[in-house]
């Protein structure tokens, strides 16, 4: 039978030794819950000439995992014990799904060989394991793709103190859930570091949305120096309401980005927000083929 099988899940299992079973055509893996030493989890992943897709939830680890496979093409991790440390090598992965539930600073994640990740989903980030993100994002230097969910965003410091290492990314996705002038100086801080980005998507959470009035403009000195030389589309679905830290964004990316091609945002004609789509339309653009969308 295991000469046939494609899928696999183990949850909540006890391996104590190694499993001696031969699964060549195995394309699916799912660790939930396995108990075991580094060493059985390491003999479960390695000598899978088939396996595409690896899914691992860590709960109760304390050992160093080595994750290697030269064919696994995704990879989803989700860590719920303070203590592993990590070792990937995978040369062929191109996905990567990344949620951390807690962890202590002693908590390591460490790229071997990911020459070809071109996808980096955040799903989860608790603040003490920032730093270690953020060294992490160094080593995964070709990855194009990074989508950022709220709960990873909401650990990310305020203005001048996030500091996002130079990247490749051509596609970054993000999901904020708190202020309007928060998110803006995350975007922005984002932009710094991202020179080769041709695409932005912003997805709010309007249920998780918080009142933005009392803040206002983000400070100029966030706003200071911006290079948006790739820069072609920017997305922007389900604001709640326009602010005036929304209209900076906006003003920033027209006067900036000397590629932009549209900037499509939402609005659906509505009494109070015909001042708004006035504004915008007049900002100064940097490309003369920018085109406003408002959907």
């Amino acid at each position: 039978m295991s000469q046939s099988l494609i899928t696999l899940t183990l949850d909540g299992f006890m391996l104590e030794h190694q499993l001696n079973v031969h699964m060549g055509t195995l394309r699916e893996l799912s660790l939930v819950n396995v108990k075991g030493s580094g060493q059985v989890y390491n003999q479960l992943i390695l000598g899978r000439p088939s396996l595409q897709e690896l899914n691992i939830s860590i709960t109760n680890f304390s050992h160093v995992l080595n994750i290697t496979s030269p064919s696994v093409s995704k990879l989803c991790l989700e860590i719920f014990h303070p203590d592993p440390s990590i070792t990937l090598s995978c040369p062929n992965m191109k996905k990567m799904d990344f949620r951390v539930r807690w962890t202590s600073r002693s908590f390591t994640v460490h790229a071997i060989d990911v020459s070809s990740l071109r996808e980096v989903n955040v799903k989860d980030l608790p603040n003490r394991s920032l730093s270690l993100f953020k060294t992490f994002l160094r080593q995964i230097r070709n990855v194009e793709v990074v989508k950022w969910s709220c709960h990873a965003l909401e650990t990310l410091p305020w203005g001048r103190e996030i500091k996002f290492p130079r990247n490749k990314w051509k596609r970054l996705v993000l999901r904020p859930s708190w202020d309007v002038k928060r998110c803006v100086e995350v975007i922005l801080e984002e932009l710094k570091s991202s020179v080769k980005l041709e695409e932005l998507i912003l997805h709010y959470d309007l249920s998780l949305w918080q009142d933005d009035s009392e803040y206002g403009c983000v400070e100029s000195s966030t706003t200071s120096t911006y290079v948006m030389p790739q820069l072609k589309k920017v997305t922007i679905h389900r604001w709640a309401r326009f602010s005036k830290a929304q209209l900076q964004l906006i003003e920033i990316v027209l006067q900036n980005a000397v590629l932009l091609e549209q900037l499509v945002i939402p609005c659906k004609n509505r009494h109070d927000e015909l001042d708004f789509v006035e504004q915008v339309s007049k900002f100064r653009r940097a490309s003369a083929n920018a085109t406003l969308i408002f959907d």
